[in-house]
Protein backbone atom coordinates (compact mmCIF):
# COMPACT_ATOMS: atom_id res chain seq x y z
CA UNK A 1 0.00 0.00 0.00
CA UNK A 2 1.11 3.93 -0.74
CA UNK A 3 2.56 5.50 2.34
CA UNK A 4 0.32 8.18 3.98
CA UNK A 5 1.30 11.81 4.69
CA UNK A 6 -1.25 11.80 7.94
CA UNK A 7 1.29 11.95 11.06
CA UNK A 8 -0.51 8.35 12.65
CA UNK A 9 0.24 6.80 9.35
CA UNK A 10 3.90 7.67 8.89
CA UNK A 11 4.53 6.92 12.14
CA UNK A 12 2.88 3.48 12.11
CA UNK A 13 4.92 2.84 9.05
CA UNK A 14 8.09 3.78 10.03
CA UNK A 15 8.03 1.57 13.25
CA UNK A 16 7.14 -1.39 11.36
CA UNK A 17 9.93 -0.76 8.76
CA UNK A 18 12.12 -0.15 11.17
CA UNK A 19 11.52 -2.27 14.18
CA UNK A 20 14.37 -4.37 14.22
CA UNK A 21 16.82 -0.94 14.11
CA UNK A 22 18.22 -0.68 17.79
CA UNK A 23 19.00 2.54 19.56
CA UNK A 24 22.33 2.71 20.02
CA UNK A 25 22.33 5.22 23.17
CA UNK A 26 22.04 4.64 27.18
CA UNK A 27 18.85 5.66 28.57
CA UNK A 28 20.66 8.69 30.55
CA UNK A 29 20.69 12.26 28.50
CA UNK A 30 18.05 11.25 25.35
CA UNK A 31 16.44 14.71 24.33
CA UNK A 32 15.10 13.05 21.22
CA UNK A 33 13.69 10.52 19.84
CA UNK A 34 15.36 7.84 18.20
CA UNK A 35 13.16 7.24 15.21
CA UNK A 36 12.66 11.03 14.87
CA UNK A 37 16.46 11.56 14.00
CA UNK A 38 16.35 8.16 11.64
CA UNK A 39 13.61 9.28 9.95
CA UNK A 40 14.87 13.56 9.59
CA UNK A 41 18.46 12.23 8.60
CA UNK A 42 17.17 9.74 5.96
CA UNK A 43 14.93 12.80 4.47
CA UNK A 44 17.31 15.25 4.27
CA UNK A 45 19.59 13.05 2.56
CA UNK A 46 16.58 12.29 -0.32
CA UNK A 47 16.69 16.12 -0.05
CA UNK A 48 20.17 16.52 -1.37
CA UNK A 49 21.95 16.88 2.16
CA UNK A 50 25.71 15.51 2.15
CA UNK A 51 26.61 16.34 5.96
CA UNK A 52 26.05 16.14 9.43
CA UNK A 53 25.43 19.97 9.24
CA UNK A 54 23.27 19.87 5.94
CA UNK A 55 21.25 17.70 8.02
CA UNK A 56 20.60 19.67 10.83
CA UNK A 57 20.06 22.53 7.97
CA UNK A 58 17.44 20.91 6.32
CA UNK A 59 15.61 20.12 9.83
CA UNK A 60 15.88 24.15 10.80
CA UNK A 61 14.48 24.68 7.52
CA UNK A 62 11.38 21.86 7.87
CA UNK A 63 11.03 22.29 11.56
CA UNK A 64 7.09 23.17 11.46
CA UNK A 65 6.57 20.71 9.03
CA UNK A 66 8.61 18.21 10.70
CA UNK A 67 6.96 18.52 13.71
CA UNK A 68 3.67 17.32 12.23
CA UNK A 69 4.52 13.96 11.29
CA UNK A 70 7.62 13.33 14.31
CA UNK A 71 7.94 14.00 18.25
CA UNK A 72 10.40 16.83 18.67
CA UNK A 73 9.88 17.44 22.44
CA UNK A 74 12.85 19.76 22.13
CA UNK A 75 12.63 20.87 18.44
CA UNK A 76 14.74 19.75 15.76
CA UNK A 77 18.72 17.80 16.57
CA UNK A 78 22.55 19.48 16.32
CA UNK A 79 24.51 18.43 13.76
CA UNK A 80 26.48 16.27 16.33
CA UNK A 81 23.72 14.33 17.25
CA UNK A 82 23.19 12.69 14.28
CA UNK A 83 27.01 12.37 13.92
CA UNK A 84 27.19 10.30 17.23
CA UNK A 85 24.03 8.13 16.10
CA UNK A 86 24.39 6.96 13.35
CA UNK A 87 28.34 6.41 13.94
CA UNK A 88 27.37 3.85 16.12
CA UNK A 89 24.35 2.21 14.43
CA UNK A 90 24.56 -0.68 12.50
CA UNK A 91 24.96 -0.42 9.04
CA UNK A 92 23.43 -3.38 8.08
CA UNK A 93 20.50 -3.19 9.99
CA UNK A 94 19.63 0.24 8.77
CA UNK A 95 20.23 -0.95 5.47
CA UNK A 96 17.65 -3.72 5.61
CA UNK A 97 15.42 -1.18 7.10
CA UNK A 98 15.57 1.32 4.70
CA UNK A 99 15.16 -1.34 1.59
CA UNK A 100 11.89 -2.77 3.26
CA UNK A 101 10.69 1.02 3.38
CA UNK A 102 11.70 1.54 -0.12
CA UNK A 103 10.26 -1.44 -1.40
CA UNK A 104 6.81 -0.90 0.75
CA UNK A 105 6.65 2.84 -1.69
CA UNK A 106 7.61 0.93 -5.10
CA UNK A 107 4.89 -1.68 -4.72
CA UNK A 108 2.05 1.19 -4.08
CA UNK A 109 3.66 2.95 -6.79
CA UNK A 110 3.93 0.23 -9.10
CA UNK A 111 7.65 0.67 -10.63
CA UNK A 112 8.04 -1.85 -13.65
CA UNK A 113 11.16 -0.69 -15.32
CA UNK A 114 14.54 -0.63 -13.13
CA UNK A 115 17.66 0.72 -14.23
CA UNK A 116 21.17 -0.69 -13.21
CA UNK A 117 23.99 1.35 -13.45
CA UNK A 118 27.40 1.85 -11.87
CA UNK A 119 28.96 5.01 -11.39
CA UNK A 120 32.13 6.73 -9.59
CA UNK A 121 31.22 9.11 -6.80
CA UNK A 122 32.57 12.26 -7.19
CA UNK A 123 35.07 13.96 -4.77
CA UNK A 124 35.36 10.13 -2.88
CA UNK A 125 38.88 10.02 -3.70
CA UNK A 126 40.94 10.58 -0.29
CA UNK A 127 44.45 11.38 -1.38
CA UNK A 128 45.99 11.30 2.41
CA UNK A 129 44.80 8.07 3.05
CA UNK A 130 45.44 6.71 -0.73
CA UNK A 131 41.84 5.47 -1.27
CA UNK A 132 40.22 5.05 -4.28
CA UNK A 133 37.09 6.66 -5.22
CA UNK A 134 34.21 4.94 -4.60
CA UNK A 135 32.18 3.24 -7.13
CA UNK A 136 28.75 1.85 -6.50
CA UNK A 137 26.26 -0.09 -8.62
CA UNK A 138 22.39 1.31 -8.20
CA UNK A 139 19.41 -0.40 -8.66
CA UNK A 140 16.65 2.79 -9.66
CA UNK A 141 12.75 2.99 -10.02
CA UNK A 142 13.25 5.45 -12.48
CA UNK A 143 9.52 6.79 -12.95
CA UNK A 144 9.39 7.65 -9.38
CA UNK A 145 12.87 8.40 -9.01
CA UNK A 146 13.74 6.26 -5.90
CA UNK A 147 17.13 4.49 -5.42
CA UNK A 148 16.12 0.98 -4.73
CA UNK A 149 19.48 -0.95 -3.39
CA UNK A 150 23.41 0.31 -3.88
CA UNK A 151 26.30 -2.26 -3.52
CA UNK A 152 29.73 -0.56 -3.52
CA UNK A 153 32.35 -2.09 -5.58
CA UNK A 154 36.36 -1.67 -5.83
CA UNK A 155 36.39 -0.28 -9.46
CA UNK A 156 33.86 -0.47 -12.86
CA UNK A 157 35.82 -3.81 -13.47
CA UNK A 158 33.83 -5.45 -10.44
CA UNK A 159 30.41 -4.12 -11.87
CA UNK A 160 29.75 -7.59 -13.10
CA UNK A 161 29.97 -9.40 -9.98
CA UNK A 162 28.49 -6.90 -7.65
CA UNK A 163 25.01 -7.13 -10.42
CA UNK A 164 24.04 -10.41 -9.07
CA UNK A 165 24.26 -9.56 -5.55
CA UNK A 166 22.62 -6.41 -5.77
CA UNK A 167 19.53 -8.64 -7.32
CA UNK A 168 19.27 -10.74 -4.86
CA UNK A 169 18.89 -7.61 -2.75
CA UNK A 170 15.08 -6.57 -4.52
CA UNK A 171 11.96 -8.20 -5.66
CA UNK A 172 11.91 -7.50 -8.94
CA UNK A 173 9.53 -9.74 -10.14
CA UNK A 174 7.40 -8.84 -12.99
CA UNK A 175 9.74 -5.68 -13.73
CA UNK A 176 12.12 -4.84 -16.51
CA UNK A 177 15.50 -4.78 -15.85
CA UNK A 178 17.64 -2.53 -17.70
CA UNK A 179 21.85 -2.97 -17.88
CA UNK A 180 24.47 -0.66 -20.27
CA UNK A 181 27.06 -2.97 -22.29
CA UNK A 182 28.96 -4.16 -19.18
CA UNK A 183 25.68 -6.18 -17.57
CA UNK A 184 25.25 -7.60 -20.96
CA UNK A 185 26.60 -11.19 -19.28
CA UNK A 186 24.55 -14.61 -19.58
CA UNK A 187 25.24 -15.20 -16.18
CA UNK A 188 22.97 -12.26 -15.24
CA UNK A 189 20.73 -12.17 -17.91
CA UNK A 190 19.95 -15.70 -16.00
CA UNK A 191 19.65 -14.13 -12.74
CA UNK A 192 17.13 -11.99 -13.98
CA UNK A 193 14.98 -14.70 -15.57
CA UNK A 194 15.37 -16.15 -12.09
CA UNK A 195 13.86 -13.11 -10.26
CA UNK A 196 10.80 -13.48 -12.56
CA UNK A 197 11.95 -10.45 -14.26
CA UNK A 198 12.65 -9.73 -17.77
CA UNK A 199 15.33 -7.39 -19.00
CA UNK A 200 17.18 -5.01 -21.96
CA UNK A 201 20.45 -4.93 -22.73
CA UNK A 202 22.84 -3.34 -24.52
CA UNK A 203 25.03 -4.87 -26.61
CA UNK A 204 28.60 -2.98 -28.23
CA UNK A 205 31.58 -4.18 -29.59
CA UNK A 206 33.09 -5.35 -25.90
CA UNK A 207 31.09 -9.19 -27.34
CA UNK A 208 32.76 -8.64 -30.92
CA UNK A 209 31.08 -12.14 -31.81
CA UNK A 210 27.28 -11.31 -30.79
CA UNK A 211 27.96 -7.85 -32.07
CA UNK A 212 28.82 -8.88 -35.64
CA UNK A 213 26.08 -11.51 -35.35
CA UNK A 214 23.52 -9.47 -34.72
CA UNK A 215 24.78 -6.39 -36.91
CA UNK A 216 25.19 -8.67 -39.77
CA UNK A 217 21.50 -9.63 -39.28
CA UNK A 218 20.00 -6.46 -38.86
CA UNK A 219 22.01 -4.98 -42.43
CA UNK A 220 20.54 -7.94 -44.22
CA UNK A 221 16.99 -7.24 -42.92
CA UNK A 222 17.10 -4.16 -43.53
CA UNK A 223 18.44 -4.07 -47.17
CA UNK A 224 15.69 -6.37 -47.57
CA UNK A 225 12.74 -3.83 -45.65
CA UNK A 226 12.50 -6.77 -43.04
CA UNK A 227 10.60 -8.48 -46.13
CA UNK A 228 9.16 -12.03 -44.88
CA UNK A 229 10.46 -11.39 -41.15
CA UNK A 230 7.69 -11.00 -38.38
CA UNK A 231 8.80 -7.96 -36.18
CA UNK A 232 7.39 -4.69 -34.29
CA UNK A 233 9.15 -1.88 -33.22
CA UNK A 234 7.98 0.81 -30.07
CA UNK A 235 10.15 3.91 -29.72
CA UNK A 236 9.90 7.20 -27.78
CA UNK A 237 12.20 10.09 -27.59
CA UNK A 238 12.96 12.01 -24.42
CA UNK A 239 14.89 15.07 -23.76
CA UNK A 240 16.97 15.44 -20.65
CA UNK A 241 20.68 17.07 -19.97
CA UNK A 242 20.65 18.99 -22.76
CA UNK A 243 20.74 16.04 -24.96
CA UNK A 244 17.87 14.27 -26.80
Amino acid sequence: MPLALDAESVQAQWQSQFAELQDPRGRQGVEHPFLSIVMIAILAVIGGATGWEDIETYAESHEAWLSTLFSLPNGVPHADTYRRLFERMAPDALERCFLGWVKQIVEGSGAQVIPIDGKTIKGSYDRNHKQSALHVVSAWASEHRLLLGQVKVASKSNEITAIPALLKLLDISGCIITLDAMGTQKEIAREIIGHGADYVLCLKANHPTLWAEVTAWFEQAEAANFAGLEHSYDARVESGHHRR
